[in-house]
């Protein structure tokens, strides 16, 4: 009772309920995020596309398929809210994380639209969980025609030939690949020290203090290689000491 209590307090003071309710979706709360939902209808707020994705995405972290199909089915005759691309997505990932593959391509052929190239891609992310080549290669040849310089798409399902030791098939994708000019993009990480931002990726030289970074990383990989043959406590010191 506590609990929908402070959720009923945070409805009303919301400007955007269907935010909120996705905040909770995405760190997996599917239950607050279903007393939400029930509070909102009974205070008679607006439902909007946002607390449908919400709603759906919550079911599909959690993997309630059977909740989140029926919201699916039921969120234009029931609520009144019409079916999005984004909800779409949804229910593909709801399906894609339980392995219903076979439902997630259903749902997409069902569309009214034409699906985009975001619906595609989560399925193919499924199909590499689920390590489904068939049906990924399939999906990569919607993509290839949505989005043929999506380098992404590429690199996925070369990966998915590597994992399962096609490396013919792999090889025809990367000659794909450098025969259009797409490289794959690096991955960047981000990390925050007095108020200043710093960003890097793999084997970046182009940080104003990379020799500073570059001899502390040296530092704590003497550190790690000898703490994996020592338990001398003392070797921690290392890091402090520059040895």
């Amino acid at each position: 009772m506590m609990q929908e209590s402070l959720l009923k307090r945070q409805i009303r003071v919301a400007p955007c309920p269907g935010t909120l309710m996705f905040g909770y979706a995405q760190h997996g709360q599917a239950q607050t995020v279903t007393i939400l939902f029930n509070e909102m209808l009974e205070l008679k707020v607006p439902l909007d596309h946002i607390t449908f994705i919400g709603l759906i995405t919550a079911y599909s972290h959690a993997g309630l398929v059977d909740e989140g199909s029926e919201i699916l089915n039921t969120m234009e005759t029931r609520y009144g809210v019409p079916l999005r691309m984004e909800h779409y997505a949804c229910g593909v990932d709801l399906y894609g994380r339980a392995g219903q593959l076979d439902k997630a391509k259903e749902l997409i052929e069902s569309m009214p639209f034409e699906p985009d190239a975001m619906v595609w891609m989560t399925l193919l992310g499924a199909c590499r969980i689920h390590g489904n080549m068939e049906l990924a290669s399939d999906v990569a040849s919607h993509l290839f025609m949505a989005e043929p310089r999506e380098h992404s798409t590429y690199v996925l399902l070369s990966s998915m030939y590597s994992g399962l030791g096609m490396w013919s098939d792999r090889a025809i994708v990367q000659r794909v690949m450098k025969n259009r000019g797409l490289n794959k993009v690096p991955g960047w990480s981000w990390i925050e020290m007095m108020n200043e931002v710093h960003s890097f990726n793999a084997e970046d030289r182009l940080h104003p203090r990379m020799d500073e970074i570059y001899e502390m990383l040296r530092i704590l990989l003497q550190v790690a290689q000898r703490l994996s043959s020592s338990e001398d406590e003392e070797i921690l010191m290392t890091i402090s000491s520059g040895t």
